[in-house]
């Protein structure tokens, strides 16, 4: 949906469709895995959802989205295993 600004128009119109809103850090899958760097994976993946979901208004608000925090998609291992560990802390910001 981050490459097609309509996306978003059309999963908020529709009300038969789902959306699956993933982190990804980087804008190239062929090139995301290529240093990539966090100062804080937790707050970054968490910041990115509250945005999503802030666009998706109304799929959001019917339940509509699946969030994907993206292990492996432009991750180091430590950030992956941090995101695993800590994923309960992306419920008390009430983005789960």
């Amino acid at each position: 949906g981050a490459k097609d600004p309509e996306m978003v128009t059309l999963i908020n119109e529709r009300s038969d469709i789902g959306y699956v809103l993933n982190h990804m850090k980087g804008e190239d899958p062929k090139t995301m895995q290529i240093s990539p760097h966090y100062e804080d994976v937790i707050l970054e993946v968490r910041d990115f959802f509250t945005s999503g979901l802030t666009l998706l208004n109304k799929a959001a608000k019917e339940n509509r989205i699946v969030l994907d925090v993206g292990i492996g998609f432009g991750k180091r291992l430590s950030d992956n295993l941090k995101l695993i560990k800590k994923c309960s802390c992306l419920r008390r910001v009430g983005v789960l």
